[in-house]
């Protein structure tokens, strides 16, 4: 059983929150390394979808304290973070800015930026 504060923090997941990360996995994973404590990856064998995750962010199913996440999309070829609605604007700010957002086209091919290797976009 899961306390009524925990399950109101995880409805607060959302798809429309998903911002694409440009860069490979080791490029993710130093994302990550860089924001420990505030940005998780979620498993990225067992959660393969921003709609699997955020599914079982929301039900509680996959368990992640911080408000920001990263994950896997199979169907979309890369990475995207994640974040809570709701979260801090100046905290999302100060994600966002190190986080390499990708082009806001969906078709625009993916482009590393040069001080922190990962990027992000609109999903």
């Amino acid at each position: 059983p899961t306390s009524r504060r925990a399950e109101v923090a995880a409805r607060h997941w959302s798809v429309t929150s998903a911002k694409r990360l440009v860069g490979g996995h080791p490029e993710i994973q130093r994302f990550v390394a860089r924001w420990q404590g505030v940005v998780r990856l979620l498993d990225v064998e067992a959660i393969v979808s921003v709609h699997q995750a955020v599914d079982g962010l929301c039900k509680g199913t996959i368990r992640c304290p911080e408000d920001f996440c990263v994950v896997l999309s199979i169907s979309n070829k890369g990475f995207f973070l994640l974040h809570r609605e709701g979260t801090g604007l100046r905290a999302l700010d100060e994600i966002y800015a190190a986080a390499p957002l990708a082009p806001s086209s969906s078709s625009a091919a993916p482009q590393q930026q040069a001080s922190s290797g990962v990027s992000a976009s609109p999903m």
